[in-house]
């Protein structure tokens, strides 16, 4: 009885299954005629006819399925022979057959709604055109912007407004070989430097050699790239 009310309490119909021979001797064996009654059965009486007329042992409630032969070989598994009481396995898929559940649309955003979404979306993007021009601007003055119109060059703030003159060609090239960097080249070039003199600075070496390649300063040489040299 227990486990008839914990299947109605998780919200399922109890059936007693069983054979009424084999209902037969359990109340012999306890001596008493347990009452069922008020429970539906699904008996077990292997007679080979597909029909409920078959009496219910004592204590028994009404018969909803009879299993009138045993199993045989069907579907990759083995089943049983049965015939159902039609109304009362109606009865049962009303019971539990669940609808399926009806989709909630999604509500369609207001006029007002999307006014404002549109204003928001405009608003990130120029907001991000924003960053995105400071940002090239922080790193063109990290970079230094050596070129002409730049911080540094001839025709930028810091400059005389005319660009500085090209020395006249020398006909000279070097081509670079491992090891090689602009100072390297320049000192190797340009005699009469003194010792320890700043290559790097404005007016060094380093820097007429990579203005007189038009190539960055501080640029990588590539083996068998070939200079002009200005000397």
């Amino acid at each position: 009885r227990d486990g008839l009310k914990a299947t109605e309490d998780a919200g399922g119909w109890p059936i007693i299954y069983t054979g009424n021979w084999f209902w037969n001797w359990w109340r012999s064996d306890l001596g008493r005629a347990p009452d069922f009654s008020n429970q539906p059965s699904w008996i077990a009486v292997y007679n080979g006819r597909p029909d409920l007329n078959v009496v219910p042992a004592p204590g028994l409630g009404t018969m909803r399925i009879h299993q009138y032969r045993g199993s045989t070989p069907a579907f990759g598994t083995t089943v049983d022979f049965n015939v159902a009481h039609k109304g009362w396995m109606d009865l049962a898929r009303q019971r539990f057959s669940k609808p399926a559940p009806t989709p909630v649309p999604t509500p369609e955003p207001s006029p007002i709604e999307e006014d404002i979404m549109g204003k928001i979306a405009d608003s990130m993007k120029a907001t991000g055109l924003e960053i995105e021009r400071q940002m090239a601007a922080a790193t063109k003055g990290a970079k230094g912007d050596r070129g002409a119109t730049g911080a540094t060059g001839p025709m930028g703030p810091a400059g005389g407004g005319t660009p500085a003159p090209s020395p006249a060609p020398t006909g000279k090239t070097h081509t670079v070989v491992p090891g090689d960097s602009l100072g390297a080249v320049a000192l190797k070039y340009k005699s009469g430097w003194p010792a320890g003199m700043n290559l790097w600075g404005k007016d060094g070496a380093a820097a007429k050699l990579a203005s007189y390649n038009s190539i960055d300063v501080n640029g990588t040489l590539h083996e068998g790239q070939v200079l002009r040299i200005p000397w």
